[in-house]
């Protein structure tokens, strides 16, 4: 940046305007910074350049002001996955954070993340293209240059990734130039959806638009097309607002031919020599407010005030309006800017598609969805493949393994008689009980030792209150007072905490306990185990484990696997009895009704599930399309059909389907968090507290020539005491009296001297 340099050195400037890009103004801004010379860039709209400087300021929007408008595009359409596709520079970069916490807000997340370097060729922009067309994600959010983009675009066309049932968002650093791209590259656009600041029309503008364009053209007689950009609004405005605080700085704005220009690598600086009021020149910019050819001109924290954007369409030849998005209203068309309307016009998305995108399809690289019937989800019909799970020689492999194989995405999906356990679901409600039951009990000890007779004794008194109290307050049987506010407010929140877990677990335990049961005219589990009997169950099913918690002997265990054999093994009598989920038990009856009968008590398990790779786009439209069948009747229909019971009060379709869903530890999160955060800020003040109370102490003994470990337990030690105070007014000890007193406590720091704390 030698340009910059000779301006600040041999010119003494006290503005700068530019550079043009976010790249080279990091480093401008940064000599700015040292010169105390006010950079202002109308065209650098990285977010990352600010705040690195009071010497800077944005009179461009920032790029971060539009991710909502795009997030709200997302989400408008219940897209929950996108691929982000941006330039490897700092253009490209520093919107990617934003533009993450964004779709997290619109319950979207990027699936995948590609990165563009700035001289990619076509065959690099091919390969990454077939890459993404791999994926299941068909929502793509580009912010590339132009240029960049421009190349992106035609190879995308050329890939097959600009037809139906794709779609493509772009930000407004292509949109606004959307009119300098060659006619071939908008032809491999259509269906794009892009946002750009909206700008209102005026009298003003259009005499600005018109003078301008006849200007361009007299100077570049071959030009096919003269438009006036955003970025020329923001350059006008921008010299505005220069004059304007030049005046007020005490000088005058120089004419046109008087400003100083210097090109340099295409970096443009345009600069003002005001006699040294670069400091009033940069406070009055930062306080102006008019209303300028791109809108409003108003700085918060050195950068332009966002305003609304414009939702736009490629359709054609051009770009067409329909949608406008604001920070207050959200998504609305034009004519309802201020009321409440959330809908967009009508858009014609890639491959002359006006039906929205899924969001998502199979690669076409990829298998067909392995199922074993073909259906239809969401109204798109899938195709279906029905593989058979086992091993090569044709042996049958666990349910477990099958549901193992699912998440690592050999299988798309598995449908069977497969029940929900608790090593399929990996719950860990419970591991965060306990870590909050443990967190408490501390919290209390530490909040309570110094005041509360009842904290104190020997170690392992300390570690029986630790654990003794949060048990007790289960059942709400604890007798210990408590003396401080803070463990006060602790004990509160946990004992709303313990209220509410306990008052589900009870509703839980009762619904189990009072499913309708068969009556147990028959063999009974323990009769079973009594005459040491052999049962049997299925092959790979978890019933085996489940008799093993039965008090079944695993060597009087027999596994069948196929109906057939097991109705042999009943008819001779190698089993006693047959176990298997209810499902399978309705189909086995339907087959051997006339030989067999179902008794015994009913088991109920967390139910029966279809088994997805966790984040799978299938959970939700399967469990819609299972509901879809039983309001309209056609469960019935199928069970008729089958001579069987699909779903019976135990039964559970997964992640939001059919059924009673398990307790899990999303349903008190909020909770858990609530009563987390209040401990350990008592913890916090506590501590901070007494640190301060004592900080005399705390800092003789830190500053000996001690170990750490030594200071430590000394700061430990006086913690220990009892505080003198709180025992006093409560009947402890009174002075004079024979009874017990706070002793004196000697706490070692060094080997030549002592503190004596009374």
């Amino acid at each position: 940046m030698d340009a910059a340099l000779s301006l600040l050195k041999d010119v003494e400037v006290d503005a700068i305007i530019g550079p043009q890009k976010s790249a080279q103004a990091s480093f401008v801004v940064g000599l700015g910074d040292r010169a105390h010379v006010p950079i202002i860039s109308f065209s650098a709209t990285s977010p990352s350049l600010h705040p690195r400087s009071q010497y800077f300021v944005q009179t461009g929007l920032s790029d971060a002001a539009q991710v909502g408008a795009i997030a709200a595009i997302v989400g408008h359409f219940k897209w929950h996955q996108v691929v982000l596709v941006y330039e490897d520079s700092d253009y490209g970069n520093g919107i990617v954070s934003y533009l993450a916490n964004a779709f997290q807000d619109v319950n979207a997340r990027i699936s995948y993340r590609s990165v563009i370097p700035l001289n990619a060729i076509d065959d690099f922009l091919l390969q990454e293209l077939y890459k993404m067309k791999t994926m299941q994600t068909r929502v793509f959010v580009l912010h590339l240059s132009s240029s960049l983009a421009s190349k992106l675009f035609v190879k995308a066309k050329e890939a097959g990734m600009m037809g139906e049932g794709y779609a493509w968002i772009v930000t407004s650093g292509v949109m606004d130039l959307f009119y300098s791209l060659d006619s071939h590259v908008v032809d491999s656009m259509q269906g794009v959806l892009g946002v750009k600041p909206l700008v209102r029309r005026s009298g003003l503008l259009d005499s600005l638009a018109k003078r301008w364009k006849r200007k361009f053209l007299a100077d570049n007689p071959n030009a096919l097309q003269a438009e006036l950009s955003l970025y020329c609004l923001w350059a006008s405005d921008t010299l505005r607002a220069l004059a304007m605080a030049a005046e007020g700085a005490g000088g005058r704005m120089p004419a046109s031919s008087q400003i100083n220009a210097s090109v340099s690598n295409s970096t443009n600086l345009f600069t003002t020599k005001i006699s040294g009021r670069g400091a009033k020149i940069l406070e009055a910019i930062k306080n102006f407010t008019f209303q300028g050819f791109a809108g409003k001109f108003h700085l918060v924290e050195g950068q332009l005030e966002p305003s609304a954007f414009q939702i736009l369409n490629v359709v054609g030849k051009g770009e067409r309006e329909v949608g406008i998005w604001t920070t207050s209203q959200g998504i609305s068309s034009r004519r309802n800017l201020n009321g409440n309307s959330s809908s967009l016009g009508s858009i014609i998305f890639p491959g002359d598609s006006k039906a929205t995108p899924r969001g998502w399809e199979f690669p076409v690289s990829g298998k067909n969805l392995e199922l074993e019937y073909q259906f239809k989800l969401d109204c798109h019909a899938v195709s279906i493949e029905y593989v058979p799970f086992g091993n090569s020689n044709g042996s049958n492999l666990s349910y477990d393994e099958l549901i193992v194989q699912v998440s690592r995405g050999t299988y798309d999906a598995a449908v069977g008689d497969i029940t929900i356990t608790f090593n399929r679901s990996h719950r860990d409600l419970w591991l965060i009980s306990i870590a909050l039951f443990i967190l408490t009990g501390v919290a209390l000890w530490i909040l309570e030792h110094k005041f509360n007779e009842a904290y104190r004794g020997p170690p392992g008194e300390h570690t029986g209150m630790i654990f003794y109290f949060p048990f007790m307050s289960l059942v709400f049987a604890h007798r210990e007072k408590i003396v401080s506010n803070l463990a006060r407010l602790v004990v509160v929140v946990w004992m709303f905490v313990v209220l509410i877990l306990s008052s589900t677990f009870t509703a839980t335990l009762s619904a189990n306990l009072t499913v309708q049961r068969l009556s147990p005219d028959g063999a009974t589990v323990k009769e079973l185990n009594r005459t040491k009997a052999i049962v049997g169950c299925r092959d790979g099913s978890f019933i085996k484990d489940f008799l093993l918690k039965l008090g079944f002997d695993e060597s009087r265990i027999k596994t069948c696997k196929t109906a057939e054999l097991c109705e042999q093994a009943l008819a001779n009598g190698s089993i006693a009895a047959l176990f298997s989920v209810r499902p399978y038990t309705n189909l086995f009856l339907s087959e051997y009704g006339d030989k067999y009968m179902s008794t015994g008590e009913i088991y109920p398990t967390d139910g029966f599930a279809y088994a997805f790779a966790k984040g799978s786009p299938l959970v939700s439209d399967v469990s819609r399309g299972v509901v879809k069948l039983m309001d309209n009747g056609m469960i019935s229909e199928i069970e008729g059909r089958c001579k069987i019971r699909l779903f019976e009060e135990d039964d559970a379709v997964l992640d939001g389907g059919v059924g009673q869903e398990p307790i899990q530890l999303s349903s008190f999160k909020v909770l858990f968090a609530l009563t987390g955060g209040v401990t350990m800020t008592c913890l916090a003040y506590f501590v901070i507290r007494y640190l301060y109370q004592n900080r005399d102490f705390v800092s003789m003994v830190w500053s000996s020539s001690n170990s750490v470990w030594s200071k430590v337990v000394a700061v430990c030690k006086h913690f220990d005491q009892r505080d003198a105070t709180s025992f006093r007014d409560r009947g402890y000890w009174v002075e004079g009296s024979p009874g017990i007193r706070p002793s004196s406590t000697v706490v070692p720091v060094s080997s030549d001297d002592q503190i004596h704390n009374v």
